[in-house]
């Protein structure tokens, strides 16, 4: 009769769909057209929701969007001075939106907060030169009430 020792070490990874994720996937594959029609149809279905009213009001699917003011700007975007801001930063603005969205889902805000959060990070991302340089901390956010 041998006695032995021996060590068996196992180890699995899985992810969880909890509901807020199978939320946050659906929404992050939806048009900009189909998210206000759905954003709508939870207000008009749920009496506990409410729009927002933080300044001018959001345009709304299928009505025409207000006129934009005109501005002139002085500054010059690049290294060199060229280019234009859009060039620089279209990546990262809608990484920032996309992380933002997640984020709020994923910490059960509802979807209101999530595209405010969004937008603010996404508007952050433009405004420096770089991936992730205009992405936000966790102290950030809270800061700004996000």
């Amino acid at each position: 009769m041998a006695l032995t020792q021996r060590l068996e070490f196992r180890q699995s990874q899985s992810l969880v769909m909890t509901p807020q994720l199978m939320q946050a996937i659906k929404l992050l594959q939806l048009s900009n057209l189909d998210l206000s029609a759905f954003v709508e149809e939870e207000l008009e279905r749920n009496p506990l929701l409410a729009r927002a009213s933080d300044g001018p009001e959001a345009p709304v699917a299928g009505e025409p969007a207000a006129e934009r003011a005109e501005y002139a700007d002085t500054g010059s975007y690049g290294e060199d001075g060229g280019g234009e801001p859009s060039d620089m930063a279209a990546g990262s603005s809608g990484d920032g939106f996309a992380a933002g969205v997640v984020s709020a889902l994923l910490e059960g805000r509802s979807v209101p907060d999530a595209v405010r959060r969004s937008s603010w990070i996404g508007a952050r991302a433009v405004q420096v030169l770089g991936d992730t340089e205009g992405l936000p901390t966790r102290a950030q956010l809270e800061e700004a009430g996000l």
